[in-house]
């Protein structure tokens, strides 16, 4: 059975469970890698809420497509999902973090199931509630620190840190980030004819862009968050070059002094004047009581 199609009019509580298994509820989004939808486990005693990802992998461009080229872009598909389901598996449980509940292959699609995280993204709330204060922002930013370190301590890279992908729990308002579709391992010498990286244009450094991520990519794509909470602004406002970058920001913002230092670091054109890791990150914003 395939999951409904975005297009579908129809209700999605009327259609048969999926697998046997899952009711799907309603679709939650749908982006560059995939459909999202809510459903409830009816083999769970508490039917247990679950999002479940269908996720859909660009071919590569090839005006022959016969079976042999079908075949190999199936296999392809194929290793790249099970690839993404070892690396959510390798993660393994963190309360910032959607749990992996099962993955499997049905009717040639990829699907995930992970832990429903009941809450609103930060997109969400700034369009309800307006731009954050810089104690609001300090906060988040102090709560995300944990879970980018167990990221990066797997070796590996998000490469999609923006407000969309960060809900905030309703229950204990805790800080969760989400959607791995572009989380690559991080290889200090990538390979000359490495892949160009998936991200968003606004929140994607330049180097990310060119295919060589590296940790300081996360922490622009958080700095470029802290931006838009701050202000409300897209950064493509901010822009000063074609493809989102070198943002032009302190006109706009009224931090404090230490603050702006922290932000301006995150937010360097070059990697090299970045952070360099978390942790570096973490001891600058220590240092505030300290600042003169």
């Amino acid at each position: 059975m395939n999951m409904v199609p975005a297009t579908a009019n129809h209700s999605l509580q009327s259609k048969p469970l999926f697998r046997g298994q899952f009711e799907i509820i309603r679709r939650l989004g749908r982006g560059g890698f995939g459909t999202a939808y809510l459903a409830n486990d009816t083999k769970t005693s508490s039917r247990q809420p679950c999002v479940i990802k269908q996720i859909r992998y660009r071919a590569p461009n090839s005006a022959l497509k016969n079976k042999t080229s079908v075949a190999l872009e199936q296999e392809r598909s194929q290793r790249r999902f099970q690839k993404e389901a070892r690396i959510m598996a390798r993660l393994g449980r963190h309360a910032q973090l959607p749990c992996l509940l099962d993955h499997f292959t049905e009717n040639d699609q990829h699907y995930l199931v992970q832990e429903h995280i009941p809450g609103h993204t930060l997109s969400h709330e700034l369009h309800h509630n307006g731009p954050q204060s810089e104690a609001q922002v300090k906060a988040f930013l102090a709560d995300m620190i944990p879970v980018i370190r167990h990221v990066h301590r797997h070796n590996l890279l998000h490469l999609d840190i923006k407000p969309s992908n960060i809900i905030r729990r309703s229950d204990n308002k805790q800080i969760v980030l989400i959607d791995f579709g572009a989380v690559r391992q991080y290889l200090k010498q990538a390979p000359a004819d490495a892949d160009r990286c998936s991200g968003t244009v606004g929140f994607s450094p330049a180097e990310q862009l060119a295919g060589k991520p590296m940790p300081a990519s996360d922490l622009y794509a958080l700095g470029v968050t802290c931006l838009y909470l701050l202000t409300g602004s897209s950064p493509i406002d901010f822009a000063t070059s074609p493809r989102g970058q070198n943002l032009r920001w302190q006109e706009s913002v009224q931090v404090s002094p230490h603050f702006a230092r922290i932000l301006s670091k995150m937010l360097a054109p070059e990697a090299k004047h970045r952070y360099q890791s978390v942790e570096e990150l973490e001891r600058a914003m220590a240092l505030e009581n300290h600042y003169h």
